[in-house]
């Protein structure tokens, strides 16, 4: 059985005890007699007829399992390094395609190889990878292979031919990369007219009946414009809006002035929390942030491992053929192996770099395992830890801020939910 990970966060002066489950997304608000209670059972004594009562709750649920088979769930390949634009946030330093870029070939291969092994969906991305000629080859392969396709793109060139091609398809989803609700905010990060060819596209794609999702990278320039942003996504008919913390990699080191001060990231996800909720109970748009995601529930992995699905459930392969730990952890010793060398199951079960990062624990990072955040926050992002120190046991540069913002969340729901008493006698 795994063990029990729960989040105990108090406020003694108001007689307010929150007990969070990161599994269930389970709360329990109580006082100081409920919390010896639950501390108590936490610890291995009696159980008490207040235990049986939070129980239905979720409270104290652990995850189904923290082995992942024998095969990614998800695949995501990034077809080449070649882009039109030079985002300011790009981790990658998107510019010109690799020399050894997978052939059309050896890209059917590995999708066919990761669909029969189990492997549901697959995304497809870059750079930008509508600059393959193959790309609607490649898509159409892919279709007929997994239940659901992602194509990643930043939305500004001709594609008029794959929206005709794919028109009304079930299984597609075009994700559009947009870092502002208008050419204002989006144009300075990603380049001058960016936005209104994004937008024409999105349109096309609308029309076309095509599923479509807005993926946007949180900075100095647009942390106030969440509420907007998630309008927008409304406006011209996106299923989802995907916020992801701007990455101090690649190009983002050349213009510290997109990285977003500690005022304005807490700024950001509180408003990335509330549109979650606004949005999410009416069903309108699903609005996503991987720092939020603790609040939604994870029957998958087990709290006490980094929240980053890479390696465990999701396999990134890059546009020359390596599986590596991450997106953003793609060179050197994070290298797991070639699928020109092996296979992608050979060397998603046997490599020892994979292993030792699915096995990495909170538990193992110094300021994490005395952190009372550390099953929320989960190590945040370790690419992040190890570009500010050098370790990826280190500390990531927004360690201080998300410890404010974790405490502010949960004294607001420590004061907001109403307290579960248990009965005295």
């Amino acid at each position: 059985m795994q063990p029990l990970r729960i989040v105990r966060h108090s406020l003694p002066s108001e007689d307010r005890y929150l007990y969070f489950n990161p599994v269930s997304a389970a709360f329990v608000v109580t006082n100081k007699l409920g919390s010896k209670i639950i501390e108590d059972y936490i610890s291995g004594k009696a159980s008490h007829e207040f235990i049986k009562m939070i129980s239905t709750k979720g409270i104290f649920d652990r995850p189904d399992r923290t082995s992942y088979g024998e095969s990614p769930e998800r695949l995501i390949l990034e077809l080449t390094t070649a882009c039109n634009l030079r985002c300011r946030t790009c981790y990658m330093v998107a510019s010109k395609p690799s020399p050894e870029e997978l052939t059309t070939t050896e890209i059917e291969g590995l999708l066919d190889e990761a669909s029969k092994a189990g492997c549901k969906t697959v995304a497809l991305m870059g750079g930008e990878p509508l600059l393959r000629d193959d790309i609607i080859p490649i898509t159409r392969f892919a279709l007929d292979r997994f239940q659901q396709v992602q194509i990643s793109t930043n939305g500004t060139l001709d594609a008029m031919q794959l929206v005709k091609e794919f028109k009304h398809s079930k299984n597609l989803t075009i994700q559009i990369s947009l870092d502002g609700p208008d050419a204002q905010s989006n144009d300075r990060i990603r380049g001058k007219g960016s936005f209104q060819k994004a937008r024409s596209f999105m349109g096309a794609l609308s029309s076309a009946g095509i599923s479509t999702t807005l993926s946007t990278v949180l900075n100095a320039y647009n942390y106030n414009l969440v509420a907007k942003m998630c309008e927008f996504a409304c406006e011209v008919g996106a299923s989802a809006v995907i916020f992801h913390k701007v990455h101090v990699v690649g190009r983002a080191e050349d213009f510290p002035d997109i990285i977003p001060t500690a005022e304005q990231l807490m700024h950001g996800m509180g408003m990335i929390l509330k549109m979650f909720y606004d949005y999410g109970v009416s069903g309108r748009l699903m609005v996503d942030f991987p720092h939020n995601r603790w609040i939604r529930g994870d029957t998958l992995i087990d709290a006490a491992h980094p929240v980053c699905h890479f390696g465990r459930a999701f396999a990134f392969v890059t546009s020359r053929g390596d599986l590596v730990c991450c997106s953003h952890l793609r060179d050197g010793e994070f290298v797991c192996g070639n699928i020109r060398k092996k296979s992608l199951l050979e060397i998603w079960n046997t490599s020892p770099t994979l292993a030792a990062m699915r096995n990495l624990t909170v538990e193992e990072i110094p300021s994490c395992a005395m952190c009372e955040f550390k099953y929320i926050c989960r190590g945040s992002c370790r690419a992040d830890a190890l570009g500010a120190s050098g370790s990826i046991l280190g500390d990531p540069p927004d360690c201080d801020a998300l410890k404010r913002y974790y405490r502010y969340v949960l004294d607001h729901y420590a004061r907001t939910i109403d307290p579960v008493i248990p009965e005295v006698g």
